[in-house]
């Protein structure tokens, strides 16, 4: 499932726990850390709960300028909380989250910046403009987020057919997202409609995506296509294509 939504913002806060995976999944190891930047000392102890159950408990020094981190596979889904209670008056940090039974990705448009995260929920898949830098790629992987870059569809011919060439370097650019860390990229609308053009133009689409596949296995692809022809189409083309997600919009 992909969800889009436009909300307010709201910056982060400083102490937090950040976890290796927003959304985590069932049966899949966790890391829960420290964020980097917690100028915090003393002796303190990690607790994971979920329905009044403990399930983890491990002793906790802490020092300036270090970040632990702890492994933890959650084998039941359902809300979790992750809480350091400390040996002083420090107020508890604690970190509530959902374990899920598969991938769940949340997108927000338009693109946030990191600080602004908290007001948005849950965020697995980050949208973010093709030109930010790597602190900003940086930023969202410690918060436990993949990076999908914005990216556009090469123009058509007077038939809809996509050239060769441009569909190479199509695949060439998105390479480039991928070597600068990015899980994956967004396609924002196929320019695609219920007209001969279009089907022509969606069918060479499919051909692209599938030279991108050949070329990246795992990456992720999530179109936001335009139209029910359209998505007949790559829903037809990429029946068996696991990474392939489709926008579902929701206005908040």
């Amino acid at each position: 499932m992909l969800a889009v939504a436009n909300l307010i913002t709201l910056a982060a806060a400083g102490n937090e726990l950040l976890l290796s995976r927003v959304v985590p999944v069932v049966n899949r190891p966790l890391e829960i850390r420290l964020a980097p930047d917690a100028k915090l000392t003393g002796r303190a102890t990690l607790r994971v709960a979920a329905n009044d159950e403990t399930l983890l408990t491990v002793p906790v020094e802490l020092a300036h300028g270090k970040s632990p981190t702890w492994s933890f596979t959650p084998k039941a889904t359902g809300y979790h909380t992750a809480t350091i209670e400390f040996d002083g008056a420090t107020e508890p940090i604690t970190r509530r989250f959902p374990v899920v039974w598969r991938d769940l990705y949340f997108l927000v448009w338009p693109p946030p910046e990191p600080s602004e995260r908290l007001a948005y929920g849950p965020l697995v898949a980050q949208v973010i403009d093709t030109d930010y830098k790597a602190d900003v790629i940086r930023q969202w992987h410690d918060h436990g987020a993949d990076v999908v870059p914005w990216v556009g569809v090469p123009a058509s011919d007077a038939s809809g057919a996509i050239s060769e060439k441009a569909m190479a370097d199509w695949v060439e650019a998105v390479a480039e997202h991928v070597e600068r860390g990015c899980e994956g990229i967004f396609i924002d609308e196929f320019g695609a409609y219920p007209n001969p053009h279009g089907f022509e133009r969606i069918r060479t689409i499919c051909l692209m995506l599938k030279q991108l596949r050949a070329r990246f296995p795992e990456l992720l692809i999530m179109p936001a296509t335009a139209g029910e022809s359209s998505r007949w189409i790559l829903s037809r083309s990429a029946v068996h294509d696991r990474n392939l997600a489709a926008a579902k919009l929701y206005q908040a």
